[in-house]
């Protein structure tokens, strides 16, 4: 359906030489879709009747008539090679897996859409990749277009979180050890006090 269908075209000759032929074409219900046109678009599905008509010369008519069948195309089918992670710690490079639709006329159109969870958006490619620099959801969402105009829509959710392991890891940790104090009549004059540093932190974004 909604696609155009161009009728073969044919010759008819008798004893006088070439003669005019009429094209027809009428759906199931015997209702004309066309007027003399060697094409036409079927809007809806079904069998339809292809009806050719010479007029001889000695006004003698002859046809010829032949049927075919008009479905409405399915909906492209999204075909993802590989997978997507679903937990994912922030930071890490997060892949997109290959990504391509098809549908009855062949290869569909694909975009894919990165929504993060600000509500931010853009169009990342097949077989791209994408750092996350804050946690939350992060939504892809695949729209594949056929060429009839039908679209399949796909969202796949990514969770990204802060790795616990790399907080502590990254952390700094501070101890102060009291090496000595000076004590006069019972009061603390003096304290000589160590800090020591452990471990670095890094703000992660």
């Amino acid at each position: 359906t909604n696609i155009t269908y161009t009728v073969p075209n044919v010759l008819a000759i008798d004893s006088y030489g070439k003669v005019y032929v009429t094209i027809k074409v009428f759906d199931e219900n015997g209702i004309r879709q066309n007027s003399n046109a060697r094409s036409f678009t079927p809007s809806v599905g079904g069998t339809y009747i292809i009806k050719y008509v010479a007029n001889g010369i000695a006004s003698e008519i002859e046809s010829l008539t032949y049927t075919i069948n008009v479905k409405t195309l399915d909906k492209p089918e999204i075909q993802i090679v590989g997978d997507f992670p679903v937990g994912i710690y922030l930071n890490d490079r997060i892949n997109i897996p290959e990504i391509t639709a098809f549908d009855e006329l062949g290869s569909a159109s694909v975009e894919i859409l990165l929504v993060r969870p600000d509500g931010s958006a853009s169009v990342i490619a097949s077989n791209d990749s994408f750092v996350p620099k804050s946690e939350g959801t992060y939504s892809i969402i695949i729209t594949a277009t056929g060429k009839d105009g039908q679209t399949t829509t796909m969202t796949k959710y990514i969770t990204v979180t802060v790795n616990p392991n790399q907080i502590m890891n990254n952390s700094t940790v501070i101890i102060i050890t009291v090496i000595s104090v000076l004590v006069v009549a019972g009061v603390i004059i003096a304290a000589v006090l160590m800090k020591k540093k452990t471990r670095e932190f890094k703000q992660i974004e």
